[in-house]
């Protein structure tokens, strides 16, 4: 007998067991679902105006503070809403 090189290791690869695939897309899914929802949501604060941007151009304009909701591909600016002076 010749001596051994290391540990025997088997051919075959571990077998998953399906409820632990299960979870990992399940948990997948929610964190795509949360990271969706991160970028969908803002808020505008009493003394901000904010204007939404689709690749620049201009959405939509919002005066009231509140919770607002956006396309994940748009942008928010604010603006603080003391700078505007109306003559």
């Amino acid at each position: 007998m010749q001596p051994s090189d290391g540990p025997d290791i088997p051919d075959s690869p571990v077998a998953v067991p399906p409820w632990r695939a299960r979870s990992v897309a399940l948990a997948g899914a929610v964190a795509a679902a949360l990271g969706l929802g991160w970028l969908c949501f803002f808020t505008v604060d009493a003394g901000e105006y904010a204007v939404v941007t689709a690749f620049g151009d201009p959405v939509q304009v919002i005066t009231e503070p509140g919770l607002r909701v956006k396309a994940p591909y748009q942008s928010v600016r604010t603006f603080d809403n003391r700078l505007f002076v109306y003559t």
